[in-house]
């Protein structure tokens, strides 16, 4: 009898043993915070997790590539930054920096700062910001992807007049997708009347005829030649009106020269697309495309190339007029005229044109 009693007791304590175990170990909960700041709850021990560096966490966060002509522009202002904290700058005085497309940079900021800190040479910190831009450390710079298919976009690019009846002409890529065109300072309705995407050109119409149209620039452009670049570059962040920006021929072909277009050393931004190119008789020379791929020979070259953009030659410009029966002046290049007589002409004939798009996913 007391053989079996303490047979009963030690199978007594060791079921209590195993239920106080299984009790203490259900009532053990760990409250933890991963590396992406979300707070977890559970019964076994946190993962180790290593530090991660900003980039890293930041790359993890957004899965979204940055958009190149963004990150460039980032990676510019990093170079204030740089050279600012060198002189002495705060990380509140970094903050204070500013740009038209960016805003208030606090992510660049401490980017910069933590590398400025951390004893890396001031030469590879703003590489460094645009890599880790190009990897959507940065959401100014976050490509714009999983937007609405029918959520719409106001984009704006430069026109000009070629004749009296209303005719303007722009890029074929600035009309690309408009549900609605208007020309602007006057918010005139405009409609596409025709375009050649292989060579970049859009013909526009408005039903209000134009007090002046620019003079189409025969013979061949030349080599060395002053040019001026008109247009309404980064419009909605910088001055409104025209901008002027004089440069010269620096080629007679593009990328792979090819020969539609020629190379100009006047710089190109964002809004200039459309816009006339002149000679310095105020003709128009050609019509404003593009600049360089600065991302492309950045990552190639390790270098970031300068004032290198292109504008369609003015012959092709004549071609596409004259396929649509347009009757437009034409002009050799004759005497040489200020740079504030050709601004004049430019103002005369050169317009906003303002596409509203449906942006797509």
């Amino acid at each position: 009898m007391i053989h079996h009693r303490k047979h009963f007791n030690l199978v007594l304590i060791t079921v209590l043993i195993v239920v106080g175990t299984l009790f203490s170990a259900h009532a053990r909960t760990y409250k933890w915070t991963d590396q992406d700041g979300k707070i977890h709850y559970s019964q076994t021990k946190p993962p180790e997790q290593k530090e991660q560096n900003f980039e890293e966490l930041a790359i993890k966060k957004n899965s979204r590539e940055g958009d190149p002509e963004c990150c460039m522009s980032l990676r510019t202002v990093a170079d204030k930054m740089i050279r600012a904290q060198m002189k002495g700058a705060t990380l509140n005085d970094l903050y204070s920096f500013y740009h038209p497309k960016l805003g208030k940079l606090k992510e660049l900021a401490n980017f910069v700062s933590d590398k400025y800190q951390g004893n890396i040479p001031v030469s590879q910190i703003s590489r460094m910001s645009l890599d880790a831009c190009l990897n959507g450390a940065f959401r100014y710079c976050a490509s714009k992807t999983g937007q609405s298919s029918n959520e719409r976009r106001e984009v704006s690019g430069s026109g000009f007049y070629v004749d009296n009846d209303g005719h303007l002409v722009t890029n074929a890529h600035v009309v690309k997708g408009c549900s609605a065109l208007r020309v602007m300072p006057d918010a005139l309705e405009a409609q596409l009347v025709t375009q050649d995407k292989v060579n970049d050109l859009a013909l526009l119409k408005v039903d209000v005829e134009s007090n002046s149209a620019g003079v189409i620039r025969r013979g061949d452009p030349l080599r060395g030649e002053e040019i001026i670049v008109a247009g309404f570059p980064y419009r909605g962040e910088l001055s409104s009106g025209i901008h002027i920006t004089p440069g010269h021929i620096s080629s007679l072909a593009g990328v792979k020269d090819d020969p539609n277009v020629i190379q100009i050393t006047a710089a190109v931004q964002p809004g200039n697309s459309g816009g006339p190119l002149l000679d310095r008789s105020g003709n128009i020379a050609g019509v404003v495309v593009s600049k360089i791929n600065s991302l492309y020979f950045a990552k190639k070259y390790n270098d970031i190339p300068q004032n290198i953009s292109f504008a369609i030659r003015s012959r092709l410009l004549r071609e596409f007029l004259d396929k649509q029966n347009i009757t437009y002046e034409t002009a050799e290049l004759q005497d040489r005229k200020e740079t504030t007589q050709i601004s004049k002409i430019a103002e005369a004939i050169a317009v906003v044109v303002e596409c509203n798009a449906d942006t797509k996913d």
